[in-house]
């Protein structure tokens, strides 16, 4: 199974999150903001396999975490990135043209659908 960041600023949503993923027998990391989720990166460069990450979060927002994890591939090599947000924001976030390891799925999202994604990515 896969160690996963959650980086997501609504605690509800958060545990929600880290809940659903857990039935499907992966290990769970949280972080409430897109700097805090850096930290936790960093911290677990090496373990986490997957970063599932919201757009609009206060300290620094998803977009500018994932440009930020991009500009630094020597320190996280290919790590895929789930980018969750509501569906009004799909044609800004498509607007960025990000590598393939980048995926987009919009809010709200159903568990088989994010278990699909995660089968896609490799993620098991």
């Amino acid at each position: 199974m896969a160690t996963i960041l959650i980086v997501e600023d609504s605690k509800p949503l958060n545990a929600l999150m880290t809940e659903l993923l857990k039935t499907l027998g992966h290990t769970l990391l949280s972080a409430y903001d897109g700097k805090e989720g850096l930290t936790k990166l960093e911290e677990g460069k090496d373990t986490i396999n997957l970063l599932f990450s919201d757009i609009q979060m206060p300290e620094l927002n998803g977009l500018d975490m994932i440009k930020t994890i991009l500009d630094q591939q020597e320190k996280y090599p290919s790590i895929p990135m789930i980018i969750c947000s509501t569906e009004d924001q799909g044609d800004l976030i498509k607007s960025y043209e990000f590598p393939p390891q980048v995926h987009w799925t919009p809010k709200p999202f159903k568990l088989g659908k994010v278990k699909i994604l995660l089968e896609e990515l490799g993620i098991t």
